[in-house]
């Protein structure tokens, strides 16, 4: 049965990618019963595609494609509807490829980086679309937005692999989509009181993430004084090797 092998399939997507994302800690395990949920919905499109033989980073670059050719195309036109259309294809896409991943047992850290790529540029993309072609909306606002978005994405996922996880972070990315159609398709404007209270969340969620880094380096730093000898470094063998980067 498709969904006993999709039940194994997560089970060692878990243990391959272990904390491989950008969720707090207590968001896990939520986040695998919803995982869970998804692939049980989407089962029928991702048989249709693995019969066809569409590979998961196929998925992806479609996905990518869609985002970064179309959506600005529409947003510069005004078409607010084939607009939204995209976007949801590709939040779609996104979720399609880990699901086909799961079923065809090739799922990795390679795949989900790339799936975290993929997702991270769809924001960007839209929030570019808004710097260049938005109306009424500050660019450096949205633009410090992306940066400390980029910053909160980089920091959870290093902080996730080193087993220093936070509790729970607070992603914005599906309000800002929602808040861009609000503001530039029906007239209501929330866009950029969001953009300040999240910016200001992100930084103090980056400042408390390189303390925590920092904290986290030092004490692999101490640990490793304190034991034997270090062996003596490989030719082009990098002085910063770490069990968590193998």
């Amino acid at each position: 049965m498709i969904w006993a092998g999709m039940a194994v399939a997560n089970e060692e997507m878990a243990r391959k990618t272990n904390y491989f994302n950008y969720f707090g800690e207590i968001e896990q395990a939520p986040l695998s019963a919803i995982t869970r949920w998804r692939d049980m919905i989407l089962s029928w499109p991702v048989r249709a595609l693995d019969h066809a033989g569409v590979r998961p980073n196929q998925v992806t670059f479609l996905s990518f494609t869609i985002q970064i050719i179309f959506f600005p195309w529409f947003f510069a036109r005004e078409k607010w509807v084939p607009a939204l259309i995209v976007v949801l294809t590709h939040v779609l896409l996104d979720c399609l490829d880990g699901s086909l991943a799961r079923v065809q047992g090739t799922a990795s850290r390679g795949g989900a980086l790339l799936d975290m790529f993929n997702d991270i540029t769809g924001m960007a993309i839209v929030a570019l679309t808004v710097i260049f072609l938005g109306r009424e909306t500050a660019p450096g606002l949205t633009a410090l937005y992306v940066v400390l978005y980029l910053y909160l994405t980089f920091f959870t996922i290093f902080l996730n692999v080193m087993g220093r996880p936070f509790a729970i972070i607070i992603r914005t990315k599906y309000f800002f989509f929602g808040l861009v159609f609000l503001k530039y398709w029906l007239n209501v404007d929330f866009l950029e009181p969001f953009l300040v209270i999240c910016s200001l969340y992100m930084a103090l969620h980056a400042m408390l993430s390189m303390n925590r880094l920092v904290d986290c380096l030092n004490e692999e730093d101490n640990a490793g004084g304190e034991g034997e000898a270090a062996e003596p470094e490989k030719p082009g063998e990098s002085p910063l090797k770490s069990d968590w980067l193998k």
